[in-house]
Protein backbone atom coordinates (compact mmCIF):
# COMPACT_ATOMS: atom_id res chain seq x y z
CA UNK A 1 0.00 0.00 0.00
CA UNK A 2 2.48 2.44 0.72
CA UNK A 3 2.89 5.22 3.16
CA UNK A 4 0.00 7.21 3.78
CA UNK A 5 -0.45 10.68 1.67
CA UNK A 6 -3.68 12.90 2.83
CA UNK A 7 -6.36 14.03 -0.12
CA UNK A 8 -4.92 16.98 0.69
CA UNK A 9 -1.41 16.68 -0.16
CA UNK A 10 -1.76 14.16 -2.99
CA UNK A 11 -4.04 17.16 -4.52
CA UNK A 12 -1.12 19.38 -3.11
CA UNK A 13 1.08 17.22 -5.46
CA UNK A 14 -0.89 16.96 -8.42
CA UNK A 15 -1.93 20.27 -9.10
CA UNK A 16 1.48 21.22 -8.68
CA UNK A 17 2.79 18.53 -11.20
CA UNK A 18 -0.03 19.41 -13.51
CA UNK A 19 1.06 23.21 -13.54
CA UNK A 20 4.52 22.54 -14.73
CA UNK A 21 3.72 20.30 -17.49
CA UNK A 22 1.07 22.49 -18.99
CA UNK A 23 4.07 25.83 -18.50
CA UNK A 24 6.11 23.27 -20.59
CA UNK A 25 4.06 22.35 -22.92
CA UNK A 26 2.85 26.35 -23.82
CA UNK A 27 6.61 26.92 -23.64
CA UNK A 28 8.75 24.34 -25.16
CA UNK A 29 11.68 26.08 -24.72
CA UNK A 30 10.80 25.47 -20.50
CA UNK A 31 10.51 21.82 -20.65
CA UNK A 32 14.09 20.92 -19.34
CA UNK A 33 13.31 23.32 -16.37
CA UNK A 34 9.56 22.39 -15.58
CA UNK A 35 10.38 18.94 -15.88
CA UNK A 36 13.46 19.42 -13.26
CA UNK A 37 10.67 21.29 -10.66
CA UNK A 38 8.39 18.38 -11.40
CA UNK A 39 11.31 15.60 -10.38
CA UNK A 40 12.18 18.04 -7.29
CA UNK A 41 8.01 17.86 -6.30
CA UNK A 42 7.90 13.58 -6.79
CA UNK A 43 11.06 12.74 -5.50
CA UNK A 44 10.58 14.70 -2.05
CA UNK A 45 11.81 12.03 0.55
CA UNK A 46 7.93 13.59 2.70
CA UNK A 47 6.21 11.23 -0.56
CA UNK A 48 8.30 8.15 0.49
CA UNK A 49 7.58 6.80 -3.44
CA UNK A 50 10.77 5.22 -3.57
CA UNK A 51 11.09 4.09 0.28
CA UNK A 52 7.68 2.50 -0.05
CA UNK A 53 9.06 0.72 -3.58
CA UNK A 54 12.05 -0.74 -1.71
CA UNK A 55 10.32 -1.32 1.62
CA UNK A 56 7.96 -3.78 -0.67
CA UNK A 57 10.86 -5.67 -2.47
CA UNK A 58 11.74 -6.75 1.47
CA UNK A 59 16.12 -6.28 0.62
CA UNK A 60 18.26 -8.19 2.91
CA UNK A 61 20.27 -5.79 4.65
CA UNK A 62 21.88 -1.93 4.14
CA UNK A 63 23.85 -2.63 1.20
CA UNK A 64 20.74 -4.24 -1.04
CA UNK A 65 18.63 -1.18 0.28
CA UNK A 66 21.20 1.75 -1.02
CA UNK A 67 21.53 0.01 -4.36
CA UNK A 68 18.03 -0.91 -5.22
CA UNK A 69 17.23 3.06 -3.72
CA UNK A 70 19.34 4.23 -6.00
CA UNK A 71 18.61 2.91 -9.15
CA UNK A 72 14.97 3.36 -8.60
CA UNK A 73 16.20 7.13 -8.05
CA UNK A 74 17.92 7.04 -10.76
CA UNK A 75 15.43 5.29 -13.68
CA UNK A 76 12.85 7.66 -11.96
CA UNK A 77 14.63 10.87 -12.36
CA UNK A 78 15.54 9.79 -15.88
CA UNK A 79 11.51 8.70 -16.55
CA UNK A 80 10.50 12.55 -15.66
CA UNK A 81 13.63 14.65 -16.65
CA UNK A 82 13.35 12.84 -20.85
CA UNK A 83 12.22 15.09 -23.13
CA UNK A 84 11.72 12.57 -25.82
CA UNK A 85 9.84 9.55 -26.37
CA UNK A 86 11.14 7.42 -23.69
CA UNK A 87 9.95 9.87 -20.82
CA UNK A 88 6.58 10.70 -19.47
CA UNK A 89 4.29 12.78 -21.93
CA UNK A 90 3.40 16.15 -20.94
CA UNK A 91 -0.42 15.18 -21.40
CA UNK A 92 0.23 11.92 -19.17
CA UNK A 93 1.72 14.66 -16.61
CA UNK A 94 -0.82 17.22 -16.56
CA UNK A 95 -4.06 14.42 -16.27
CA UNK A 96 -3.09 11.37 -14.14
CA UNK A 97 -2.79 10.88 -10.24
CA UNK A 98 1.12 11.83 -10.74
CA UNK A 99 1.82 10.16 -6.71
CA UNK A 100 0.73 6.65 -8.17
CA UNK A 101 2.32 6.73 -11.73
CA UNK A 102 5.41 7.57 -9.87
CA UNK A 103 4.98 4.71 -7.56
CA UNK A 104 3.35 2.29 -10.00
CA UNK A 105 6.73 3.17 -12.36
CA UNK A 106 8.83 2.45 -9.15
CA UNK A 107 7.25 -0.82 -8.71
CA UNK A 108 7.83 -1.81 -12.44
CA UNK A 109 11.81 -0.87 -12.15
CA UNK A 110 12.60 -3.00 -9.38
CA UNK A 111 13.54 -5.74 -11.22
CA UNK A 112 16.04 -4.36 -12.98
CA UNK A 113 16.88 -3.18 -9.11
CA UNK A 114 17.93 -6.34 -8.07
CA UNK A 115 19.90 -6.93 -11.63
CA UNK A 116 21.67 -4.24 -10.51
CA UNK A 117 22.51 -5.81 -7.13
CA UNK A 118 23.64 -8.72 -8.19
CA UNK A 119 25.94 -7.16 -10.60
CA UNK A 120 27.29 -5.13 -7.27
CA UNK A 121 27.40 -8.23 -4.96
CA UNK A 122 29.50 -9.83 -8.76
CA UNK A 123 32.06 -6.87 -8.27
CA UNK A 124 32.38 -7.26 -4.39
CA UNK A 125 32.45 -10.96 -3.91
CA UNK A 126 35.37 -13.30 -5.33
CA UNK A 127 33.88 -16.81 -5.84
CA UNK A 128 36.92 -18.86 -4.80
CA UNK A 129 37.85 -19.92 -2.13
CA UNK A 130 42.08 -18.80 -2.90
CA UNK A 131 40.08 -15.76 -2.63
CA UNK A 132 39.23 -15.89 1.20
CA UNK A 133 42.98 -17.31 1.89
CA UNK A 134 44.99 -14.15 0.09
CA UNK A 135 42.95 -12.10 2.26
CA UNK A 136 44.21 -13.53 5.31
CA UNK A 137 47.37 -12.62 7.04
CA UNK A 138 47.65 -16.06 8.53
CA UNK A 139 45.98 -18.73 6.53
CA UNK A 140 49.59 -19.93 5.27
CA UNK A 141 50.06 -21.28 8.71
CA UNK A 142 47.45 -24.34 8.27
CA UNK A 143 48.18 -25.08 4.51
CA UNK A 144 50.34 -27.38 2.64
CA UNK A 145 53.57 -26.79 0.79
CA UNK A 146 50.94 -27.38 -2.23
CA UNK A 147 48.70 -24.93 -1.56
CA UNK A 148 50.80 -22.03 -0.59
CA UNK A 149 52.37 -22.53 -4.02
CA UNK A 150 48.92 -22.11 -5.32
CA UNK A 151 48.42 -19.19 -3.12
CA UNK A 152 51.53 -17.54 -4.52
CA UNK A 153 51.04 -18.43 -8.05
CA UNK A 154 47.06 -16.62 -7.67
CA UNK A 155 48.32 -13.14 -6.04
CA UNK A 156 49.63 -11.56 -9.00
CA UNK A 157 45.76 -12.69 -9.95
CA UNK A 158 44.15 -11.59 -7.40
CA UNK A 159 45.57 -8.28 -7.36
CA UNK A 160 44.27 -7.73 -10.72
CA UNK A 161 40.88 -8.89 -9.69
CA UNK A 162 41.15 -6.19 -6.65
CA UNK A 163 41.76 -3.27 -9.18
CA UNK A 164 39.34 -4.22 -11.52
CA UNK A 165 36.47 -4.40 -8.97
CA UNK A 166 38.31 -0.96 -8.01
CA UNK A 167 37.92 0.28 -11.24
CA UNK A 168 34.51 2.43 -11.74
CA UNK A 169 35.46 1.71 -16.00
CA UNK A 170 35.62 -1.90 -15.45
CA UNK A 171 32.82 -4.01 -17.12
CA UNK A 172 30.65 -6.73 -15.74
CA UNK A 173 32.41 -8.64 -18.74
CA UNK A 174 35.76 -7.73 -17.08
CA UNK A 175 35.16 -9.52 -14.16
CA UNK A 176 32.92 -12.24 -15.24
CA UNK A 177 35.93 -12.87 -16.95
CA UNK A 178 38.56 -12.64 -14.53
CA UNK A 179 36.72 -14.52 -11.99
CA UNK A 180 36.44 -17.44 -14.34
CA UNK A 181 39.95 -17.19 -15.13
CA UNK A 182 40.90 -17.29 -11.33
CA UNK A 183 38.63 -20.76 -10.82
CA UNK A 184 40.31 -21.91 -13.70
CA UNK A 185 44.16 -21.74 -12.16
CA UNK A 186 42.98 -22.78 -8.99
CA UNK A 187 41.43 -25.64 -9.78
CA UNK A 188 43.55 -27.00 -13.04
CA UNK A 189 40.27 -26.84 -14.90
CA UNK A 190 39.49 -26.43 -18.80
CA UNK A 191 37.89 -23.18 -20.50
CA UNK A 192 33.93 -23.53 -20.74
CA UNK A 193 32.81 -23.80 -24.65
CA UNK A 194 31.01 -20.46 -25.75
CA UNK A 195 27.63 -21.69 -27.33
CA UNK A 196 25.81 -20.38 -30.73
CA UNK A 197 24.78 -16.50 -29.83
CA UNK A 198 20.93 -17.69 -29.52
CA UNK A 199 21.75 -19.88 -26.43
CA UNK A 200 23.92 -17.14 -25.28
CA UNK A 201 20.98 -14.73 -25.04
CA UNK A 202 19.01 -17.24 -23.67
CA UNK A 203 21.19 -18.08 -20.60
CA UNK A 204 22.05 -14.35 -19.93
CA UNK A 205 18.14 -14.26 -19.57
CA UNK A 206 18.21 -16.39 -16.63
CA UNK A 207 21.48 -14.79 -15.17
CA UNK A 208 19.74 -11.15 -15.23
CA UNK A 209 16.65 -12.69 -13.83
CA UNK A 210 17.10 -12.88 -9.98
CA UNK A 211 13.89 -15.68 -9.84
CA UNK A 212 15.88 -17.92 -12.19
CA UNK A 213 18.88 -18.44 -10.24
CA UNK A 214 17.71 -22.27 -8.58
CA UNK A 215 16.90 -23.11 -12.27
CA UNK A 216 20.09 -21.69 -13.87
CA UNK A 217 22.52 -23.55 -10.65
CA UNK A 218 19.90 -26.53 -12.29
CA UNK A 219 20.70 -26.42 -15.65
CA UNK A 220 24.65 -26.33 -15.28
CA UNK A 221 24.21 -29.07 -12.55
CA UNK A 222 22.51 -31.50 -14.62
CA UNK A 223 24.49 -30.26 -18.32
CA UNK A 224 27.72 -31.49 -15.97
CA UNK A 225 26.31 -35.01 -14.53
CA UNK A 226 25.51 -36.01 -18.19
CA UNK A 227 29.26 -34.99 -19.49
CA UNK A 228 30.60 -36.83 -16.86
CA UNK A 229 28.35 -39.67 -17.67
CA UNK A 230 29.39 -39.60 -21.10
CA UNK A 231 33.26 -38.82 -20.14
CA UNK A 232 32.74 -42.64 -18.19
CA UNK A 233 30.58 -44.62 -21.29
CA UNK A 234 27.71 -44.81 -19.08
CA UNK A 235 25.26 -42.06 -20.48
CA UNK A 236 22.10 -42.31 -18.47
CA UNK A 237 18.71 -42.13 -20.76
CA UNK A 238 17.93 -38.79 -19.51
CA UNK A 239 21.06 -37.42 -19.99
CA UNK A 240 20.80 -38.18 -24.20
CA UNK A 241 17.64 -36.02 -24.18
CA UNK A 242 19.96 -32.86 -22.73
CA UNK A 243 20.16 -30.19 -25.95
CA UNK A 244 23.38 -30.51 -27.87
CA UNK A 245 23.42 -26.66 -27.46
CA UNK A 246 24.18 -26.78 -23.98
CA UNK A 247 25.87 -29.46 -23.89
CA UNK A 248 28.44 -27.91 -26.08
CA UNK A 249 29.21 -26.00 -23.05
CA UNK A 250 31.73 -28.48 -21.55
CA UNK A 251 32.93 -29.94 -24.66
CA UNK A 252 36.42 -31.93 -23.68
CA UNK A 253 35.88 -31.95 -20.48
CA UNK A 254 37.10 -35.39 -18.96
CA UNK A 255 35.50 -37.06 -15.54
CA UNK A 256 38.37 -36.00 -13.05
CA UNK A 257 37.61 -32.01 -14.69
CA UNK A 258 34.02 -32.49 -13.62
CA UNK A 259 34.75 -33.93 -10.63
CA UNK A 260 37.21 -30.86 -9.72
CA UNK A 261 34.29 -28.30 -10.22
CA UNK A 262 31.23 -30.18 -9.23
CA UNK A 263 32.97 -31.14 -5.43
CA UNK A 264 33.43 -27.31 -4.71
CA UNK A 265 30.27 -24.28 -4.84
CA UNK A 266 28.17 -24.30 -6.95
CA UNK A 267 28.49 -20.69 -7.95
CA UNK A 268 32.04 -21.73 -9.08
CA UNK A 269 30.71 -23.43 -12.08
CA UNK A 270 27.93 -21.13 -12.42
CA UNK A 271 30.94 -18.04 -12.44
CA UNK A 272 32.54 -20.16 -15.39
CA UNK A 273 29.39 -20.62 -17.19
CA UNK A 274 28.47 -17.09 -16.92
CA UNK A 275 31.92 -15.74 -18.29
CA UNK A 276 31.76 -18.28 -21.39
CA UNK A 277 27.79 -17.09 -22.18
CA UNK A 278 28.41 -12.96 -21.56
CA UNK A 279 28.61 -10.79 -24.35
CA UNK A 280 31.43 -7.40 -24.14
CA UNK A 281 29.72 -4.48 -23.80
CA UNK A 282 28.68 -2.69 -26.83
CA UNK A 283 31.80 -0.39 -28.26
CA UNK A 284 31.32 3.56 -27.11
CA UNK A 285 30.85 5.95 -29.62
CA UNK A 286 34.67 6.87 -30.31
CA UNK A 287 35.48 3.23 -30.82
CA UNK A 288 32.78 2.90 -33.15
CA UNK A 289 34.11 5.48 -35.33
CA UNK A 290 37.83 3.58 -35.23
CA UNK A 291 36.38 0.77 -36.10
CA UNK A 292 34.22 1.75 -38.82
CA UNK A 293 37.26 3.31 -40.50
CA UNK A 294 39.34 1.09 -40.22
CA UNK A 295 37.15 -1.30 -41.98
CA UNK A 296 36.43 1.21 -44.92
CA UNK A 297 40.41 1.16 -45.52
CA UNK A 298 40.35 -2.58 -46.68
CA UNK A 299 39.27 -1.96 -50.41
CA UNK A 300 38.65 1.05 -52.47
CA UNK A 301 36.20 -1.35 -54.64
CA UNK A 302 32.94 0.43 -55.62
CA UNK A 303 29.89 -0.43 -52.58
CA UNK A 304 32.86 -1.37 -49.70
CA UNK A 305 32.41 2.10 -47.68
CA UNK A 306 28.77 1.32 -47.50
CA UNK A 307 28.80 -2.74 -46.82
CA UNK A 308 32.05 -2.24 -44.11
CA UNK A 309 29.35 0.37 -42.42
CA UNK A 310 27.02 -2.22 -42.21
CA UNK A 311 29.40 -5.15 -41.66
CA UNK A 312 30.57 -3.38 -38.19
CA UNK A 313 26.73 -2.20 -37.64
CA UNK A 314 25.26 -5.77 -37.25
CA UNK A 315 28.70 -7.23 -36.00
CA UNK A 316 28.29 -5.11 -32.84
CA UNK A 317 24.77 -5.71 -32.59
CA UNK A 318 25.28 -10.24 -33.11
CA UNK A 319 28.28 -10.29 -30.90
CA UNK A 320 27.80 -7.47 -27.88
CA UNK A 321 25.41 -6.01 -25.68
CA UNK A 322 22.62 -3.82 -26.27
CA UNK A 323 23.74 -0.66 -24.77
CA UNK A 324 27.18 0.40 -23.64
CA UNK A 325 27.73 0.22 -19.23
CA UNK A 326 27.78 4.13 -19.77
CA UNK A 327 25.05 4.76 -21.56
CA UNK A 328 22.62 6.32 -18.94
CA UNK A 329 20.29 7.82 -21.36
CA UNK A 330 18.92 5.26 -23.67
CA UNK A 331 15.67 2.59 -22.54
CA UNK A 332 17.23 -1.00 -22.41
CA UNK A 333 14.40 -2.57 -23.76
CA UNK A 334 14.03 -0.16 -26.75
CA UNK A 335 17.84 -0.45 -27.17
CA UNK A 336 17.41 -4.19 -26.85
CA UNK A 337 14.54 -4.33 -29.40
CA UNK A 338 16.90 -2.00 -32.00
CA UNK A 339 19.77 -4.74 -31.57
CA UNK A 340 17.85 -7.73 -31.95
CA UNK A 341 16.20 -5.72 -35.62
CA UNK A 342 19.81 -4.71 -36.94
CA UNK A 343 21.20 -8.59 -35.72
CA UNK A 344 18.68 -9.83 -38.17
CA UNK A 345 20.69 -8.44 -41.06
CA UNK A 346 23.71 -9.93 -39.95
CA UNK A 347 23.58 -13.23 -41.69
CA UNK A 348 22.78 -11.76 -45.05
CA UNK A 349 25.85 -9.19 -44.78
CA UNK A 350 27.75 -11.83 -43.86
CA UNK A 351 26.84 -13.12 -47.50
CA UNK A 352 27.63 -10.32 -48.99
CA UNK A 353 30.97 -9.97 -47.34
CA UNK A 354 31.92 -13.30 -48.65
CA UNK A 355 30.78 -12.79 -51.72
CA UNK A 356 32.83 -9.32 -51.94
CA UNK A 357 35.42 -9.33 -54.77
CA UNK A 358 38.95 -9.03 -53.72
CA UNK A 359 38.29 -10.68 -49.84
CA UNK A 360 38.79 -7.22 -48.14
CA UNK A 361 38.93 -9.60 -44.82
CA UNK A 362 41.36 -11.83 -45.83
CA UNK A 363 41.62 -14.71 -48.21
CA UNK A 364 40.96 -17.29 -45.10
CA UNK A 365 37.21 -15.71 -44.47
CA UNK A 366 35.06 -18.35 -45.22
CA UNK A 367 31.63 -18.47 -43.25
CA UNK A 368 30.18 -15.59 -40.11
CA UNK A 369 32.63 -17.09 -37.67
CA UNK A 370 35.94 -16.68 -39.27
CA UNK A 371 34.38 -12.95 -39.84
CA UNK A 372 34.01 -12.70 -36.45
CA UNK A 373 37.54 -13.80 -35.58
CA UNK A 374 39.00 -11.42 -37.93
CA UNK A 375 37.07 -8.18 -36.48
CA UNK A 376 37.09 -9.35 -33.02
CA UNK A 377 41.24 -9.58 -33.15
CA UNK A 378 40.97 -5.68 -34.94
CA UNK A 379 39.05 -4.37 -32.43
CA UNK A 380 40.34 -5.69 -29.08
CA UNK A 381 43.69 -4.13 -31.30
CA UNK A 382 42.28 -0.95 -31.36
CA UNK A 383 40.31 -0.66 -28.12
CA UNK A 384 44.12 -1.38 -26.76
CA UNK A 385 45.64 1.54 -28.68
CA UNK A 386 43.10 3.83 -27.74
CA UNK A 387 43.26 2.92 -23.90
CA UNK A 388 46.92 3.42 -24.36
CA UNK A 389 46.35 6.87 -25.82
CA UNK A 390 44.12 8.43 -23.40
Amino acid sequence: MGRFISTRERQRVADTVAGHARSAARAPSRERIERQLIIGTLLDPSLGIIDDAVDRAAPDGALERELLFDYLTDVLFRKLASITGDGFSLRVLAETDPVDLARAYAAKAIRGGWQQVRRERTRRTIVTSSADLLTSPTAHHNLTPDEIVTQRMMAPLMRRMDALQDDASASDWDIARLQADSIQEIRGLPTVTTPCNQVRRHLMELFYDPTEAETLEVLITTTLSAQRALATGRPQAEHLLLDDDLMVLWSGWGADAVDALVGNDVREAVALVRAAVMFPPRPSEKELVEFRRFLRTLSHRPGWATLSARLARTWVAEWFTARNPHDRVSSPAAAEENRQAIARQWAAVVGEVLAFEGNPLGAGIRDAETIHRRLWRQYEYMTGLIARAT
